[in-house]
């Protein structure tokens, strides 16, 4: 009998070992999934910044380009926006979503109207700041703050949200407008 309970342990041995390699083997790709759906910035220089999210976004397949001065240029649902990446010694980053929209010429020449707009939407719609840029055209600020590293999905999710915030709060804002 006394072989029978000897083989019987060795298999579950053998079992426990193939086991325990498999979850070493998810573990590891995990960890590396991680690492690399993962962005991670500890310097505090904007411009190189920039540079390494948008060779970042670009390897996750968003159409992201550095421009020149910290800003990374890309487009999410037909919508132009720059991410602005603002990090600190201390760790505590921030990436800036910026959102332009063009006012018509004929707009412009009111800029006082233009202010009374900016500022009704951001009494009434709070999902960032709206404001006018240097153009006289309406723009919209909001941000993602992290701790050194953020991944490409809460990145993803942060831009689509802002430009769907800012959207529909225009779009809701003319409604009331026109009615």
């Amino acid at each position: 009998m006394q072989p029978v309970t000897v083989r019987l342990g060795m298999w579950c041995v053998v079992a426990a070992v193939v086991f325990l390699v498999g979850v070493s083997v998810v573990s590891l790709r995990q960890a590396v999934n991680a690492q690399t759906d993962s962005w991670t910035y500890t310097g505090d220089n904007d411009e190189e910044a920039a540079k390494s999210l948008a060779t970042f976004l670009k390897e996750h397949g968003m159409s992201a380009e550095y421009v020149e001065g910290g800003l990374v240029r890309l487009k999410v649902d037909d919508v132009n926006l720059a991410l602005d990446p603002r990090p600190t010694e201390n760790n505590l980053d921030r990436v800036c979503i910026h959102i332009g929209f063009g006012v018509k010429s004929q707009s412009k020449r009111s800029v006082g109207k233009l202010l009374e707009k900016v500022n009704d939407l951001n009494r009434r719609y709070n999902v960032g700041g709206f404001y006018l840029d240097k153009d006289n055209d309406l723009a919209f600020q909001t941000q993602i703050t992290f701790v050194d590293t953020i991944s490409y999905r809460e990145i993803e999710l942060a831009v689509r949200w802002a430009v769907r915030s800012a959207v529909i709060s225009i779009m809701r804002h003319m409604e009331g407008d026109l009615s």
